[in-house]
């Protein structure tokens, strides 16, 4: 009760020890997490705690941080723990890819090109094509850039972004597809 108060109190020195004392640690790291005191908090479950309970009571904390959309302060719980796929993940869900690709690219680099491929996979689905097309680039995919905008008839776009990141040659082959796709649609009148 005496370490409640102090912590109610913000005074939070005599609160930790009262929770270290009466054998809660674990209060204690939760008091200095919740005052954003996450240093504080970290030298008090590394003086009491065991790794595994450390990991497991930061993971929480950050489940309730991500909950209360608190992602930044979530994050830095999970990398104290070293929880990458956990931080990651948790801007996956929320589609921060920015967010996402600034860990994956820190963290699990080789995951890169595979979350850029997964990005723009997500952006073509929804009709996002120019997000599409800029996250198969990052993931050197371009050529399934140029064929989303093929499949769709977007031949500019194909067109340009062969010409690009393809070169001569591309650009030459999509403009035969778009010359077949034409001819095909319209017979021998389409180039008359």
């Amino acid at each position: 009760k005496l370490a409640a108060h102090y912590a109610a109190s913000r005074q939070f020195e005599q609160a930790e020890r009262s929770f270290v004392k009466s054998s809660r640690p674990q209060r204690a790291v939760e008091m200095y997490v919740q005052a954003g005191q996450y240093e504080k908090a970290h030298k008090v479950a590394k003086a009491h705690m065991s790794a595994h309970e450390r990991t497991e009571l930061y993971i929480t904390l950050a489940q309730g941080l991500e909950v209360g959309n608190k992602l930044n302060d979530a994050e830095q719980l999970y990398l104290i723990v070293q929880e990458f796929d956990l931080a990651i993940n948790m801007y996956k869900k929320r589609e921060e890819y920015e967010q996402m690709l600034r860990l994956v690219s820190k963290y699990r680099k080789e995951l890169l090109n595979d979350t850029y491929k997964h990005i723009a996979e997500q952006f073509e689905m929804k009709g996002n094509l120019k997000k599409a097309e800029h996250y198969y680039v990052e993931a050197k995919m371009w050529t399934s850039a140029m064929s989303m905008y093929r499949q769709l008839e977007k031949w500019e776009d194909a067109k340009r972004v062969a010409k690009i990141h393809g070169g001569k040659q591309s650009f030459e082959k999509v403009v035969l597809a778009q010359a077949h796709a034409t001819f095909k649609e319209h017979g021998a009148e389409a180039g008359a």
